[in-house]
């Protein structure tokens, strides 16, 4: 998984780090999207998974599906129909 270049804001920081996303973190990250991508033949069941997952917080599920260019899969994260 390559990390953005785009900055974030203007005190020059990466997306992963105004996220608070260390790298560590971000291999970990970069690991579970991988496994995830190789086990499933389609991107909504990706999306399924990086719902579902309980070892995400919900900073790291909007980094992932904004990852894999979902902005709508992103919006329902983060203001949930109903």
């Amino acid at each position: 998984m390559v990390r953005f270049t785009y900055r974030f804001d203007h005190s020059k920081r990466t997306v992963e780090e105004a996220l608070g996303i260390d790298d560590a973190r971000h291999k970990d990250l970069a690991g579970m999207l991988a496994k995830w991508v190789r086990e499933h033949s389609k991107v909504s069941e990706v999306l399924e998974e990086i719902l579902n997952s309980e070892e995400l917080t919900p900073v790291e599920k909007v980094y992932l599906a904004y990852k894999l260019g979902y902005a709508r899969f992103i919006a329902e994260l983060v203001c949930p129909r109903g």
